[in-house]
């Protein structure tokens, strides 16, 4: 009963204390600095545990019906320095393609059956923060440098999305867009995301979300963001085509759904690229780096 439990969560907060205790600081930096791609002594002892959640900037799929443009912005998103500004470890509690090719660029999240981490060539490179290269794909859209607008909308209410909107705007400039970010501190981003009455809704042109699955299963995930009219589809993305395969696949023996999904998901993003993985939330551990040979989580469960 509500005894039992009250012992269990008071027995592990004793643990967790102990091992924190115990845990040498020096260690745990040099796992922070070398989680990523980045060498550090203490690597091979941080196991990755993906949750099942991917944050997305979704840009306005009126307002950017260029696919060059839309590939631009995945190149022109500062992604670790944006993750560091918000107070994110890039490596330990936020992650992409850019730290694991095994976590890709897709749209379902890191775990899901069916799944195929996507990592494309896009006029031969893959997807990194590369200004150079998003300027030219803005110049095979027929932009110059500083014609095509990214306006978005940011959290106004902490330090951390303050410093985190100024690399973003870094990023974006330097690829070669004009940057225009909008503050907004009275709630939830959603508030603006999914209000297209909403004054800053009308001024931007990406919006973004953030969604975990409810279940295993690219139905939790693909129908929400990306068909017509999907309760968090806040780039307004449609296509008939994706429409009508999304229905197919609901409609198949249970045992195919999985792989199809994962095909759909590669499918739109080579036909469309409708989002830019921005982040995959995740949970690392550090194994055996306290004198006592400690498990230590380190838990990450915001939504970027």
């Amino acid at each position: 009963g509500l005894v039992g439990a009250g012992v269990l969560i008071l027995l592990f907060a004793v643990l967790l204390w102990r091992a924190l205790r115990d845990l040498d600081p020096r260690a745990a930096a040099e796992v922070r600095i070398g989680a990523g791609d980045q060498p550090g002594r203490h690597r091979d002892r941080v196991v990755v545990g993906p949750q099942p959640c991917t944050g997305f900037s979704m840009p306005d799929y009126k307002k950017v019906p260029q696919l060059e443009v839309r590939q631009a912005l995945a190149f022109a998103y500062p992604y670790e320095d944006a993750w560091a500004a918000g107070g994110e470890i890039p490596g330990v509690t936020l992650a992409n393609g850019i730290e694991d090719p095994k976590l890709g660029f897709g749209i379902l999240p890191p775990g899901m059956a069916g799944r195929i981490a996507y990592n494309p060539e896009i006029d031969g490179e893959t997807i990194q923060f590369d200004p150079e290269h998003a300027k030219k794909l803005l110049a095979k859209a027929g932009f110059k440098p500083g014609e095509f607008e990214a306006s978005w909308v940011y959290d106004a209410s902490t330090p951390e999305g303050k410093a985190a909107m100024e690399q973003v705007k870094k990023g974006y400039e330097q690829s070669g867009f004009k940057a225009t970010p909008y503050p907004y501190s009275a709630g939830s981003l959603y508030d603006v995301w999914t209000d297209p009455n909403n004054a800053i809704h009308k001024k931007i042109n990406i919006l973004g979300t953030a969604w975990c699955q409810d279940w295993p299963s690219g139905a939790t995930f693909i129908p929400p963001l990306l068909e017509t009219k999907g309760a968090y589809n806040t780039g307004g993305f449609s296509e008939k085509a994706v429409d009508d395969k999304i229905s197919e696949i609901k409609n198949m023996p249970i045992e195919d759904q999985a792989v199809a999904w994962g095909e759909l998901d590669k499918m739109i993003m080579d036909d469309y690229f409708p989002v830019i993985n921005s982040s995959a939330p995740l949970i690392r551990s550090l194994i055996s780096l306290s004198r006592r040979s400690r498990f230590i989580p380190i838990l990450s469960f915001r939504r970027s």
